[in-house]
């Protein structure tokens, strides 16, 4: 018993120094850069996840990165949205009409 409580005192104290967390070369404004950054990280994850509790049971929700938007060679809407789950895109009546349909959308 006794072994096991000086092997935990000796592992809290020398532990993270030997295992090397990886940061402890870092200067103190660059460590609080890092807690800031991971700060930011923390709130942005919070907020999605308070968005995603008070989403109604049943409605689905998709998102689309903006790099899949930006990396298209696209030049119009149409085809911009012609790659996103969902979104049916068909020509309309006319040259440059065209029918939109999103799923659960009612149309």
């Amino acid at each position: 018993m006794a072994a096991s409580v000086v092997l935990a005192a000796w592992w809290m104290v020398t532990g993270p120094a030997w295992a090397g967390d990886g940061h402890a070369g870092m200067s103190d404004s660059a460590r609080a850069q890092r807690i800031e950054a991971l700060h930011k990280e923390r709130d942005r994850i919070q907020h999605e996840l308070n968005r995603l509790k008070q989403q109604t049971e049943g409605v689905s929700r998709s998102t689309v990165p903006r790099s899949e938007l930006s990396d298209q060679p696209t030049r119009t809407l149409k085809e911009s949205l012609e790659s996103v789950p969902g979104v049916a895109v068909a020509p309309g009546p006319g040259g440059r009409a065209v029918d939109l349909s999103i799923r659960g959308s009612g149309k």
